[in-house]
C-alpha cells in the first residue's frame, strides 16, 4: 500500500522570493527523474506531492 504525505516545498532560486526573477516562481520543470534504481522527485508545487508520490511508487514497483 502506498500512502504519500506532504513534505518540504522544493524550488530553485538565486535571489529572495520577493524578486520576480528569482526562479522561485517558476515551477513548471517538475517530475520524476530516474537513473536505474535512483529516483529524484521535483514536486514544484506542494499540491503535486501526492500525485508524484504515487507515480514514483508505481515506477519503483514496475506498475506503470
Amino acid at each position: 500500500m502506498v500512502d504519500p504525505s506532504g513534505g518540504v516545498i522544493f524550488a530553485w532560486g538565486t535571489t529572495d522570493i520577493h524578486h520576480d526573477d528569482s526562479g522561485l516562481h517558476t515551477r513548471d520543470e517538475i517530475g520524476i527523474h530516474s537513473v536505474r534504481n535512483y529516483h529524484s522527485v521535483n514536486t514544484g508545487k506542494y499540491t503535486m506531492t501526492p500525485y508524484l508520490g504515487y507515480k514514483t511508487a508505481e515506477r519503483i514497483l514496475g506498475i506503470s
